[in-house]
């Protein structure tokens, strides 16, 4: 049973296969953009599920480039 006050945290991995990335360094690349919702928790980068839903919404009509 999952309680819903926990805060879900994806990891470069877990968005690699939400987003259908080819590669892992592409979800680190992506969670890097200064567009990207992502935070660093020791030396992991880490989004929130709130966040990337929100990022999303906020971008499902354009182009995310990465650098």
């Amino acid at each position: 049973m999952v309680d819903d006050d926990v805060l879900t945290i994806y990891g470069a991995a877990d968005v690699q296969k939400i987003f259908g990335l080819g590669s892992i360094d592409s979800a680190y690349r992506l969670m890097r953009c200064p567009s990207f919702p992502s935070m660093k928790i020791g030396k992991a980068l880490r989004v929130t599920k709130d966040n990337l839903i929100k990022f999303i919404e906020a971008n499902s009509t354009g182009t995310i480039v990465l650098e």
